[in-house]
């Protein structure tokens, strides 16, 4: 449905995103706002050698 998601506020999920890089972790699962699966993610500069994980590519979102 279009406009579906339109009026949900962003403000809990980016000071959740934010809190979740701030304190170091290399990523965040969440479950997914259509209430189907789970959304992942990755804060690159917080993964350290011991996380085993290699980044291939990253797309940076626009949140405004």
């Amino acid at each position: 449905e279009p406009g579906k998601y339109e009026d949900l506020s962003l403000t809990a999920c980016r000071a959740a995103g934010a809190m979740v890089a701030r304190s170091r972790f290399a990523g965040l699962l969440a479950p997914s706002v259509t209430g189907q699966g789970s959304i992942l993610v990755v804060f690159p500069e917080n993964f350290g050698d011991e996380d085993g994980l290699e980044l291939e590519g990253m797309e940076e979102a626009d949140w405004a």
